[in-house]
């Protein structure tokens, strides 16, 4: 994904915020958030959320994030 984005032209313009300290308590380990400027909100955001499908049934170790379209769009749009 950062490689996409540097390709897209924007590795000026990313920071990423290791530090991430939302309440969101499923996640276990690193949270991330990948910001740019202009939406003012994250253009995507995950972590480590070991557990989690414990509650599913089974017990098993997972890595994620979720891309925001609608702030990416604003970014890419600033960029243009």
């Amino acid at each position: 994904m950062v490689d996409a984005l540097h390709q897209g032209g924007f590795h000026d313009e990313l920071a990423f915020d290791l530090g991430e300290v939302r309440g969101w308590d499923y996640y276990t380990g690193v949270r991330f958030s990948i910001l740019a400027e202009g939406p003012g909100a994250p253009i995507a955001s995950g972590g480590r959320y070991d557990g989690l499908h414990r509650s599913f049934g089974r017990d098993l170790c997972a890595t994620g994030f979720a891309i925001d379209l609608d702030a990416l769009e604003l970014a890419v749009e600033r960029k243009a």
